[in-house]
Formats: structure tokens, sequence, C-alpha cells
């Protein structure tokens, strides 16, 4: 329920530009992660939504802190042997575009951890 209010959020945000929205979704994604134990299978898209949520803060108000933040979630989520392999290649696909954006050059499979059998082949050609 959080996650999904956490989205509900993040979008009216991005059609109104609410800043209040953006808050309460990055609150409200920060509470859905935290409640979510470690080993559930929802854990990887609540971490890509929290990243979302940061993301979002950066592209709107230059937070400093925010690409380390998303970037460090999406690492995350991509990195859990859990959930959905559509989610953690969307979080690895967030990571490369948020760090690009913050005008870094990296290996995706050194920063995000995936292995060669894990998709980490496919993820370096992006």
């Amino acid at each position: 329920m959080l996650n999904n209010l956490g989205i509900s959020f993040i979008t009216r945000f991005d059609r109104l530009g609410e800043l209040r929205d953006l808050e309460d979704a990055i609150s409200t994604h920060r509470d859905a992660v935290h409640l979510t134990p470690d080993g559930h299978p929802d854990k990887p898209s609540r971490l890509n939504n929290l990243g979302l949520s940061f993301r979002a803060r950066l592209e709107r108000l230059g937070e400093p802190s925010d690409p380390e933040d998303a970037i460090s979630l999406y690492s995350h989520a991509a990195s859990v042997p859990i959930g959905p392999i559509s989610v953690r290649f969307y979080a690895s696909r967030n990571c490369i575009l948020c760090a690009r954006s913050d005008g870094r050059r990296f290996k995706i499979s050194d920063t995000i951890g995936l292995s060669r059998s894990r998709g980490g082949l496919a993820l370096s050609a992006c």
C-alpha cells in the first residue's frame, strides 16, 4: 500500500509540479523500503521506486546528495538476487542513466556488482 501511495504522489508531482508531493513520495517510498524485509520479492521494486523519487528531486531541485542516493538504491535493487528480473534490469538501466547524467563513467558490472551470469553482459552493451 505504501509503495502505491508513493507512486501516486510522484505521479501527481509529475502532473502538478507541487514540491510537497515530491517530498511525500520520497518519505512514503522510504517507509515502504524500511518496512519491507530483506529477502522479500518486492524489495527491488521498492528500492527502485525510491531511487526514482530521488532522481525526480535531483532533476527539479538539484539536491547534491540525490545522485548518490539514487545510484545506491538502483545498485542495491539491481544486485538483489530475488524479485522479478525485469525490475532488476530496470534498476540497472536507471543506475546507468542517473550516473551518466551526473557525469560519471563506469563499468556497469563493477558498479552494480552483476556477474555475467546474472545479466551483466547484456547490461554492458547499454
